[in-house]
């Protein structure tokens, strides 16, 4: 029986290892108090093989909608082609925006309320998938923002992203995307510039204003950082205009949707410690092509992977037969295990990622759970 608990503990321990190394995300969770008043503070971290978003929301406790008062009550970051020891490359505090008009004024949707769903799966043959659905009001009743990711081993150096307004009243008006190529401080020689495949300016003084008539731009430096840009691909038959403000510290890049789009997706990309003489004609004359055509075959909505879940589950019957043998107690496990399974078998038959995500970090967490249990009779 000792080896068989030992055997089950290692197993378990091992399982739950591996998950934790693998893409996956980190919640952590905390009630702080500011002028008396309690507020719940949120954060979401979400590691995919080389990049990350960071995602961090405040609220009032009890509440919805969301707060901001002070720097760093809200964030959503992504660490996405960082130069080491810098804060370069995709912002790490807002790479992300989209605005809508509500009430008279434009405010950032996912800004506004707490998201509905934040999770990350890992797809059989190696793709990450994750998503943060925000609502555009309190109730949900003028729909919902959602931001779907996804990460292919074939692409290591694009992470791809679809923006989309599900039974939304409310049209988008601006989407805008953030960067600091190279680093986030601000040398007075150097110079922001944006380039398309039709043409290119310094940003340091003035703004770049174009109606879009090819599907990437860049986002780069002169004269100090130069070796280091970003890069974004999109469907430039969506757009009506397309505006890159001058820049100082950071660069970015505002999409000005056509009437009626509710749908967009876009590759983040980026080139690091290479020249970029070579590297932009080769971007804006070929490569650029070669992504928009990749992504026009992206499929949003794959297959959920079971074969992780099954995994656990067998190791959980294992665990919880074992219980059974030794007569300990089981049954508050066995109705979880088994709502669990009901749960993830559901979600694949809807292809609901979000509540099979969550099956699997249930029953990972059972694993655990049952472990400790072992472990405590040997004491």
């Amino acid at each position: 029986m000792l080896k068989t608990i030992t055997t089950l503990a290692i197993i378990t321990a091992t399982a739950s290892t591996i998950l934790a190394m693998e893409p996956h995300v980190k919640t952590n969770e905390e009630v702080l108090k500011r002028d008396g008043v309690e507020y719940k503070k949120t954060n979401y971290k979400l590691y995919f093989d080389n990049a990350t978003i960071d995602l961090l929301t405040l609220r009032k406790k009890g509440d919805k909608a969301l707060k901001k008062q002070k720097w760093g009550d809200f964030r959503m970051g992504l660490q996405f082609g960082r130069p080491n020891g810098t804060n370069g490359g995709w912002s790490l505090w807002n790479f992300f925006d989209c605005f809508v008009k509500l009430d008279g004024k434009y405010k950032n949707a996912p800004q506004l309320y707490q998201p509905e769903n934040v999770y990350l799966t890992n797809l059989s043959d190696g793709t990450v998938l994750a998503e943060i659905i925000s609502p555009l009001s309190a109730d949900a009743k003028l729909g919902k923002m959602s931001m779907r990711f996804m990460k292919f081993p074939s692409h290591p150096t694009w992470l791809f992203m679809r923006v989309r307004f599900i039974d939304s009243t409310i049209p988008p008006w601006r989407m805008g995307f953030s960067a600091y190529p190279g680093n986030s401080n601000s040398p007075k020689e150097r110079e922001r510039w944006g380039a398309t495949r039709e043409s290119k300016q310094c940003l340091k003084t003035k703004g770049f204003s174009i109606t879009p008539t090819s599907d990437a731009l860049v986002m780069y430096s002169r004269y100090v950082h130069e070796r280091f840009g970003n890069y974004l691909v999109f469907n430039h038959n969506q757009f009506k205009k397309i505006f890159m403000p001058s820049a100082v510290q950071g660069s970015s890049a505002q999409f000005f949707p056509k009437k009626g789009e509710k749908e967009f997706i876009f590759a983040l990309g980026y080139f690091m410690d290479k020249s970029p003489s070579d590297e932009l004609p080769r971007f804006l004359g070929e490569t650029q092509d070669n992504i928009r055509k990749f992504m026009n075959e992206i499929n949003w909505s794959p297959k959920i992977d079971v074969s992780r879940f099954n995994k656990l589950k067998k190791e959980t019957v294992d665990l919880l037969n074992a219980l059974k043998n030794a007569k300990i107690g089981y049954r508050v496990y066995e109705t979880s295990f088994t709502e669990t399974i009901k749960e993830f078998d559901q979600s694949t038959v809807n292809g609901d990622f979000n509540t099979a995500s969550k099956s699997l970090a249930t029953i990972s967490a059972l694993n655990e759970e049952i472990a400790k249990k072992w472990l405590s009779q040997l004491k």
